[in-house]
């Protein structure tokens, strides 16, 4: 009696991790969108001891991070490859860490112009500039008129210099790690369970332990009640959301 973790939920917790090799943090977060199961990190951790998993040691480095204190004033957007014919657009934004993914059959301009008017509907909030490497789907002449249009800033990254274009790095990378993963790239639902992955990150899942925020838009929230407008922002996102949400389960 009093106990947490029984048989089957411990051998969930070592078949994530020898598998996927994950830590605590990525266990926490696939256990309760598996199997909706929520554990704490000390408890994860009593498991790794019981059955003598030893993690690495890891030094901490000390490293400058670049964000913006307001929703919406800096989204950085980017491309991955996922497989062949499959590139996936993601647009992160800095504070909140909101994000807005889709897949395309090809890194062109037109493809470029469709996720910039997806973003700009799906945040909550409005975007005052896009952050991108310097890729050429970026750059053609149809893309910067359409954001000279919307009043929205360009900022491209200096060559050779990945470092401020970390957050949608590394982002993408725990698409690779926890979303096409477990799914197979050929399945015709394939961009539906893309949209799911999406608002599970954006509205479920918990940011790393470094971050330290809470929930995803918790910094959103707070902006929200400071800001003169922040109550017509906040009413826009939630409204937003429910619609997404009744849109990925069908509803509508």
């Amino acid at each position: 009696p009093g106990r947490k973790v029984f048989a089957e939920q411990e051998q969930w917790i070592l078949e994530l991790r020898h598998s996927g090799k994950m830590g605590a943090g990525g266990i926490q977060n696939a256990l309760y969108r598996h199997y909706g199961f929520r554990l704490s990190l000390a408890t994860i951790h009593k498991v790794f001891t019981r059955n003598k998993v030893t993690t690495p040691l890891r030094r901490k480095r000390k490293c400058l991070r670049y964000s913006r204190p307001i929703p919406g004033e800096r989204v950085r957007m980017d491309t991955c490859k996922i497989g062949p014919g499959l590139y996936q657009y993601t647009a992160i934004d800095d504070c909140s860490r909101f994000k807005v993914v889709e897949l395309y059959s090809r890194r062109t301009a037109k493809n470029t112009l469709h996720f910039i008017d997806r973003v700009i509907e799906e945040m909550p909030f409005p975007i005052q500039r896009f952050q991108t490497d310097r890729g050429k789907e970026f750059f053609a002449y149809r893309v910067q008129e359409r954001l000279v249009e919307y009043g929205i800033k360009f900022r491209p990254i200096k060559p050779r210099f990945p470092h401020p274009n970390g957050k949608v790095e590394r982002t993408q990378k725990t698409d690779l790690e926890e979303s096409y993963a477990n799914v197979d790239l050929r399945d015709p639902e394939l961009k539906d369970k893309l949209r799911q992955w999406q608002f599970y990150f954006n509205w479920h899942r918990r940011p790393w332990r470094p971050i330290r925020e809470g929930p995803r838009l918790i910094k959103s929230v707070s902006w929200m009640k400071e800001h003169p407008f922040g109550k017509m922002w906040k009413r826009c996102m939630l409204r937003k959301r429910n619609v997404y949400n009744l849109k990925t389960t069908g509803q509508i």
